[in-house]
């Protein structure tokens, strides 16, 4: 063999190696979690991921979140209008109405030993099953929605280990902090309309916070979706009997109760003993619509973390109402300018077309009304 051919026998041999390459990188997907397994679990795209994901922006929801959050991040450049008292905290001891609603959200809740052993990244399965097989009807509950046809198992499950193997600890999560929400707006008055209203918005929140997080630099997926179920937590000890309908105003909240239900839901977490970062952003998840970020007494991290709930709630407010209900459901009101530069915006986009947002949304609508 001529030298010549010898050299183009190799360089088409490198060409072919690189064509494999590239080919093999580009064509792998994201490894989805084993059936039942923990969603929160599987890897979080990058930007250049989130940038290929499938595209779903054509379904009627895609279509939907794209015009709201175009609307959120679109709008005409505000000043906001209200000073940062709005959003802080009163000193302890806590005024005596939020106290005594804070009293009934940890009141024999259920759940909450296992709560608190949900937050340990330690924690097994046997552990939480311990923790679960203390209540009797939250068993029940954990059984049953194990077995439903949200999770497709061809055989029953008997045994709590089996069960929270089945649904993942995501799921199990948002289980445990509705049955705690539920527990305590019954002891609360709250109307049973209400309550139904509440649960599947905070899980379309967590669902949504989780999966917008690879636009927001250095955030915790985990730590948004907690969030998510926790935002509006405020609003159970603010609100009881004879209320028919939430203020989505805090302004109007505050004149009202004292505090509004943002506030209240900060001082939860502090009860709590949950983590400073996630009090901090349920404490702030509406300020970005009315306050100056540079007015705000909060570090950039707690800022961003409160900036990406409050996209998450506004987004689930705009599935809530449907085609042409983004702006009747609030969710429409621009962010102020000064938090733009904390977002990714085209990444955020991204995110939202992916098809396994969608499909958590639909279980977890699943799953909260089985609860």
């Amino acid at each position: 063999m001529s030298l010549t051919l010898a050299m183009l026998v190799v360089a088409a041999g490198i060409g072919l190696l690189v064509v494999f390459r590239i080919l093999s990188r580009t064509g792998r997907a994201a490894p989805d979690p084993a059936p039942g397994g923990d969603w929160s679990a599987a890897p979080w795209p990058d930007e250049s991921s989130a940038r290929t994901a499938p595209d779903s922006g054509q379904s009627p929801d895609g279509r939907l979140l794209a015009g709201c959050l175009a609307a959120l991040l679109g709008g005409e450049d505000a000043s906001g209008d209200c000073g940062p008292e709005l959003f802080a905290l009163p000193a302890r001891p806590w005024p005596a109405g939020l106290a005594r609603g804070l009293s009934r959200l940890s009141a024999g809740a259920a759940g909450g030993e296992a709560l608190r052993r949900l937050q340990d990244p330690s924690v097994s399965p046997r552990q939480l099953a311990e923790s679960i097989a203390a209540d009797p009807v939250l068993t029940g509950h954990v059984l049953k929605i194990a077995n439903s046809p949200l999770f497709g198992l061809r055989s029953s499950v008997a045994s709590l280990h089996q069960a929270i193997g089945t649904m993942g600890l995501s799921n199990l999560r948002m289980l445990l902090y509705s049955e705690i929400l539920e527990s305590a707006g019954a002891r609360a008055g709250l109307a049973a309309p209400l309550r139904r209203e509440l649960w599947p918005h905070l899980g379309a929140t967590a669902v949504l916070a989780r999966h917008i997080a690879p636009a927001f630099p250095d955030l915790d997926a985990g730590m948004l979706f907690t969030a998510g179920i926790l935002h509006d937590i405020g609003r159970l000890a603010l609100y009881g009997p004879g209320d028919t309908a939430f203020c989505d105003d805090p302004r109007e909240e505050s004149a009202r109760f004292g505090v509004n239900h943002a506030v209240a839901g900060g001082a939860a977490c502090l009860d709590f003993d949950l983590p400073r970062g996630l009090a901090e952003a349920v404490r702030l998840h509406h300020a970005a619509f009315y306050v100056e970020m540079e007015d705000l007494d909060a570090a950039v991290a707690d800022i961003r973390l409160a900036l990406a709930l409050a996209l998450a709630d506004r987004l689930a407010h705009g599935l809530e109402a449907g085609e042409g209900g983004c702006d009747e459901a609030g969710a429409a009101t621009p962010v102020l300018a000064s938090y733009r530069f904390l977002l990714r915006g085209p990444i955020l986009a991204d995110c939202l077309r992916n098809p396994r947002l969608h499909t958590e949304l639909a279980q977890a609508r699943g799953l909260l009304r089985l609860g």
